[in-house]
């Protein structure tokens, strides 16, 4: 009996490794979204409001890039590798500052950061992000099940670590900075970890054409 469990039609493949490359180019709209998303995050964890924290979770675009480094492994394909950590990177950057700024706009603000501090590497954690992130390269590489990519977000948590991290540094809070590092550290390479295995099992490894010509066209985009 062959096991559909990881079977994904080569036609399928093409369109995913297309779509995930646009989606993980560092390209003026991304770099918004993520500014948009790490100033409601950080408005979120001020107020310790869990809401604004979840919406700031769905908003950013930053999981993509990041399971795009997964796939640029599986594919042995370093320009792959390069346009997606250059757009995390940059991503990063852009998070911490705008965090760290609207920190300061509002370090009056009395805040208990209930929220931030619970934000710590604990080994539960570990196992969330190694979930998460097969959960996110199963739906991300499978054609029907890209729905439900928002809950992934959610539970991955990308973007509270990120701002957490502007936080710490406005305040000069080196205790809440290193936290939030090592958290942030954590789900990237969990992640990425699990994205690796997942496309290799779903046969992404044959894909390196539909990503060369994807890079070509992405290449093109950024320089006009």
């Amino acid at each position: 009996m062959e096991n559909t469990l990881f079977k994904v039609e080569a036609r399928d493949r093409h369109e995913i490794v297309e779509r995930l490359i646009r989606e993980s180019s560092p390209r003026k709209s991304h770099f918004f979204m993520i500014i948009l998303a790490t100033a409601l995050a950080t408005l979120g964890l001020i107020m310790d409001n869990a809401s604004i924290v979840i919406g700031a979770m769905l908003v950013a675009p930053l999981l993509s890039p990041v399971m795009n480094v997964g796939m640029g492994v599986v594919i042995l394909d370093l320009k792959v590798i390069r346009l997606s950590i250059t757009s995390i990177v940059k991503s990063l950057i852009f998070g911490v500052i705008i965090s760290a700024v609207i920190m300061l706009l509002n370090i009056h603000v009395q805040s208990e950061f209930k929220l931030l501090y619970s934000l710590k590497p604990e080994m539960l954690f570990v196992y969330v992000a190694f979930i998460s992130g097969l959960a996110g390269a199963y739906a991300l590489g499978h054609p029907r099940l890209n729905e439900f990519l928002p809950g992934v977000a959610i539970s991955v948590a990308l973007v509270p670590p990120l701002a957490g991290i502007g936080i710490g540094l406005a305040l000069f809070d080196w205790h809440i900075i290193s936290q939030t590092l090592v958290l942030l550290g954590i789900n990237l390479v969990c992640i990425i970890l699990m994205s690796i295995l997942i496309f290799q099992l779903m046969g992404y490894h044959s894909e390196r054409k539909s990503a060369e010509k994807a890079i070509k066209k992405e290449e093109q985009i950024l320089k006009d």
